[in-house]
């Protein structure tokens, strides 16, 4: 087994937090999910994008790049990117994943930590730099 599917086993058997510390900032929180699984936290936050705002989270699933099912336009701009789990579409406002190309996404499996924003009730993340 290489490092890749430990770490991929991992990932996909809890979820991360990031600790950051006092860095974090005044309105980063964390809370306990519902569950452990990554694909039904993303379900989660589609569902109660209001109680995950402002949370920390690691998340996996399928980069899309520019073109995935994520409905409406980009929360914050033009290079917004989405990641796509069984549940849904997410954007992601932040770096690209290095070596993906997000005009021709082949919808290789990532894992991204971010805060959880809303803009006009829609979640989104935003990447921790």
């Amino acid at each position: 087994m290489t490092w890749r599917h430990i770490a991929f086993w991992f990932l996909i058997s809890g979820i991360m937090y990031t600790d950051i510390g006092a860095c974090s900032g005044p309105n980063v929180t964390k809370k306990a999910l519902l569950s452990s699984e990554p694909s039904e936290v993303l379900s989660q936050i589609l569902e109660e994008p209001t109680r995950y705002e402002s949370e920390i989270l690691t998340i996996a699933g399928k980069f899309q790049g520019w073109k995935g099912p994520c409905q409406g336009g980009p929360p914050v701009s033009r290079s917004d990117w989405m990641i796509v789990g069984p549940s849904g579409c997410l954007y992601v406002n932040g770096p690209v994943p290095a070596g993906l190309n997000p005009a021709k996404p082949s919808g290789e499996m990532i894992t991204v930590t971010g805060v959880v924003r809303l803009k006009k009730g829609v979640p989104y993340l935003e990447l921790l730099k």
